[in-house]
């Protein structure tokens, strides 16, 4: 059975986006805020980080590229991408001019496959994913 990836290896991967607290994803989804339009081109630097796992590994070591791809081990993660809820948005933040994606990528590679130029989104400011609540 394949062990998802450690909360701490993916809060590596946020840090080194900028992101340094931990934040509550469900927390998050049940904030209300205005849905936005966000162009893909904004959002496609995740796709060059290894945020997931390769089937049968442990290790965050398949990119979406990879997926995009079909890549050896993607099997999953494509599977995940093909069955993304498109109704509901996104999750991002904006830090230092960019917008990171909080939840919601396999939604934006769902979005890329399908040939869309934007995907909707709930933008999330700094103060708030710094709050107690969160």
């Amino acid at each position: 059975m394949r062990k998802e990836p450690e909360a701490s290896e993916l809060k590596e991967i946020l840090k080194s986006a900028g992101l340094k607290a931990p934040v509550d994803v469900t927390k998050l989804k049940k904030l209300l805020l205005p849905v936005v339009g966000i162009p893909l081109e904004k959002l496609m630097w995740h796709f060059d980080l290894p945020v997931w796992s390769q089937d049968g590994t442990t290790e965050l070591n398949l990119t979406p590229w990879d997926v995009i791809q079909e890549n050896e081990g993607s099997e999953t993660q494509f599977i995940k991408v093909e069955q993304a809820n498109m109704d509901t948005p996104i999750i991002v933040t904006e830090y230092q001019s960019n917008v990171v994606i909080l939840d919601g990528l396999h939604k934006v590679v769902n979005a890329f496959l399908s040939g869309q130029k934007r995907v909707k989104a709930k933008i999330v400011s700094p103060e708030v994913l710094l709050s107690p609540e969160i």
